[in-house]
């Protein structure tokens, strides 16, 4: 099952060309914003200031973590889905463990080093999206 996920994932990938995937931040509060993302898969791929903003830590896609609120030794309680990362943006889609399992969309503001988030909701439980799906979820406007 998992190397069925990871096939897809590499053709959806495929299918979209450019890795570089341009995203109107007005919906997230950056009114006039636009941003060129390269799509991310990787923890050790995202900008060190973000990856501190997990507190708790982050796992790469795939990996085990913590999902529900009841103590356990599965690691960190949040696992990437995909991020972009622009030369003053982080957008992250990750999956959330706790009394509720969510799927949470952030957009981090860079400068100087430092990460900022500026927005966060929670996107479709369950909805493991690829860059160029996470362009359209958040250009829509349905997020809050």
């Amino acid at each position: 099952m998992c190397c069925a996920f990871s096939h897809q994932r590499a053709q959806r990938r495929e299918r979209t060309g450019d890795p570089k995937v341009d995203i109107d931040l007005g919906a997230l509060g950056q009114r006039g914003e636009h941003a060129m993302f390269t799509e991310v898969n990787s923890v050790k791929l995202l900008p060190q200031a973000v990856t501190n903003e997990f507190g708790g830590g982050i796992v790469d896609p795939g990996k085990a973590f913590q999902v529900t609120d009841v103590g356990s030794d599965k690691g960190p309680s949040r696992r990437l889905v995909v991020a972009g990362v622009a030369e003053e943006y982080c957008l992250v889609h990750y999956e959330q463990g706790g009394i509720v399992h969510l799927w949470m969309v952030a957009l981090f503001k860079l400068s100087n080093g430092k990460a900022k988030r500026v927005w966060v909701s929670r996107v479709e439980p369950g909805r493991n999206l690829n860059l160029l799906e996470l362009k359209a979820v958040v250009e829509s406007g349905k997020l809050r």
